[in-house]
């Protein structure tokens, strides 16, 4: 149930920097974009790895949600 709070929380914050977008300020997008890049290099690849999920699911899966993604995968073993 956690996991289903942080997807949407995850989609609002998209939706807040896609308003910024439309403002011609790019920078929200860029940095959210960008901790969830270093999120999936730190975190989530290791994580799926161990998890037998493939890279680039994993990657579209942690750029979208972030650790709503990959910290239940870490918690359920």
């Amino acid at each position: 149930m956690k996991s289903k709070y942080g997807n949407v929380i995850c989609v609002l914050l998209y939706a807040v920097a896609a308003f910024f977008c439309g403002k011609k300020k790019y920078i929200p997008l860029v940095a959210l974009a960008a901790a969830h890049t270093g999120e999936f290099f730190l975190k989530g690849r290791p994580i799926a790895k161990a998890k037998g999920i493939g890279m680039a699911e994993a990657f579209i899966n942690c750029l979208f949600f972030g650790i709503a993604w990959w910290r239940p995968l870490r918690d359920s073993d």
